[in-house]
């Protein structure tokens, strides 16, 4: 089921739904905020356990981590009940504020969780297993819980929402059926997340243990069960035969785009699991997002200086590391990138996805300044005024003040014959020698409320909805 109740170090809040572990740390000093208030560095490492505080492995994954200095590092294989209560000192060794830990689910796990370290404050997390996913309370399918994250953005946006998954390993047939099932939960969790916040940027990372360059896939097409499955699996009776391993299509078709990433100044080596020579770990965006840059993070490679050829190279924190301290943090190497939302408007009323209030319902959001407020005279004691109509505005409001005295303004909505039109006729003549000026705003009576006045406007006399 999807896992939502969240654990703090100060203690723990049982809600409805089975804990998630979400750790939330007073590192106010530690914060570090983008340079780019908008972006976001990403960075997905498969630590190979967390070691113990001190290690030399430990060490060397807290300076890998400051290195790269990611707003979100993913990170997959905490292992045991050790490694996820060490997730919090790792944290705070690292310069995080906020972390939040996957639960464990089913039986196929190894024990192992995946868990996100954070710059940003961690707004709610999910840990979604097969049975929540597909509907079946029987459904033992997936190898680890699939972990998502909203985390904080600017003043106004929606959050950003990561998401980090580790699949089985292995190249057998077995395992692909069940990666590809993997797969199709992913896909379903995106679904469900979307459902929930259509208008942020999803951002998936992981270790996916299958190399793309080993595409095209297609292959094998399985129309039963593979046998060697372990005993406890039960495939969720939502999926249906035949399934075909095709991974990175399945992504790709439901809006995720594959960031390629290459080492330091090396186009040619893309490598994140040197011992085999493959690239295992992925960074994915959704339309909402796209990348400025990524690396895939090697010590020995880092030079501070980007090389010939230009391009291949993000700055980083802090000095150069030695040759060989990533690999004593672990087997796989950081892959990281610098993420940037991208407008999207997805029912074309004008807003973008990122603030508006229904992101796919044209009639609803906050209205836009109204544009072009004229005013023509009826008779000597009349004035129309008429604008152009506000996109989801589902009346106006109207103030009006002296000439010469710039805040006092009067409401004059309740008398207005029609506030759903786009004009409004004025009965009351100025003082002589003065005038009227006005003010318009557009109400939408859904979720978007009342629209600004206008650029440096303050008027407040009409009650706000």
């Amino acid at each position: 089921m999807v896992n939502s109740d969240r654990y703090t170090n100060l203690g723990h809040t049982p809600r409805a739904r089975r804990a998630s572990w979400l750790l939330v740390g007073l590192l106010a000093a530690l914060l570090a905020a983008p340079a780019d208030a908008d972006a976001r560095r990403v960075s997905s490492y498969n630590t190979q356990s967390l070691g113990a505080p001190g290690s030399a492995s430990w060490n060397a994954l807290v300076d890998v981590l400051r290195r790269v200095n990611a707003d979100a590092a993913t990170i997959q294989e905490v292992i045991g009940a050790t490694d996820r209560d060490n997730v919090g000192n790792l944290a705070q060794d690292a310069g995080y504020a906020y972390w939040a830990v996957s639960q464990l689910s089913g039986t196929l796990s190894g024990n192992e969780r995946t868990a996100v370290l954070s710059h940003a404050p961690v707004l709610r997390s999910e840990s979604y297993s097969a049975a929540e996913l597909s509907g079946d309370p029987n459904a033992n399918d997936i190898t680890r819980d699939i972990f998502a994250v909203w985390l904080e953005a600017s003043p106004g946006l929606a959050p950003w929402i990561v998401v980090t998954v580790h699949l089985k390993a292995g190249t057998s047939d077995t395992n692909k059926f069940r990666r590809q099932v993997e797969i199709q939960r992913i896909v379903q969790a995106l679904e469900l997340i979307r459902l929930d916040d259509p208008g942020s940027p999803i951002l998936l990372t992981g270790d996916f243990n299958e190399d793309p360059r080993n595409a095209p896939f297609g292959s094998p097409i399985f129309d039963t069960l593979p046998p060697g499955l372990p005993s406890s699996y039960r495939l969720g009776s939502d999926i249906t035969f035949p399934v075909i391993y095709d991974p990175y299509r399945t992504l790709e078709d439901a809006g995720l785009a594959r960031l390629e990433a290459f080492h330091e100044d090396d186009p040619g080596d893309p490598v994140t699991h040197p011992a085999t020579f493959r690239i295992l770990d992925l960074l994915w965006v959704d339309q909402h997002a796209a990348a400025t840059g990524t690396e895939v993070y090697d010590a020995c490679d880092d030079n501070g200086v980007d090389d010939p050829p230009p391009g291949y190279w993000l700055p980083k924190s802090g000095d150069p590391l030695n040759c060989g301290l990533s690999e004593t943090a672990s087997d796989h190497l950081d892959i990281f990138g610098d993420i940037e939302r991208l407008p999207v408007d997805q029912d074309a009323d004008g807003i973008d996805d990122s603030t508006d209030c229904a992101v796919l319902d044209p009639q609803a959001g906050t209205p836009p300044e109204i544009a072009s407020l004229m005013a023509e005279a009826i008779d000597a004691a009349t004035t129309r005024l008429f604008w152009q109509a506000a996109a989801t505005a589902d009346r106006y409001d109207i103030a009006r003040g002296l000439l010469g005295a710039a805040d006092d303004f009067v409401c004059r909505s309740d008398t207005d014959d029609d506030t759903t039109d786009t004009e409004y006729l004025e009965p009351a003549v100025p003082p002589a020698g003065s005038g009227w000026h006005y003010l318009v705003r557009g109400i939408d009576d859904g979720c978007g409320g009342a629209g600004p006045w206008g650029s440096g406007a303050a008027a407040e006399t009409c009650p706000t909805p």
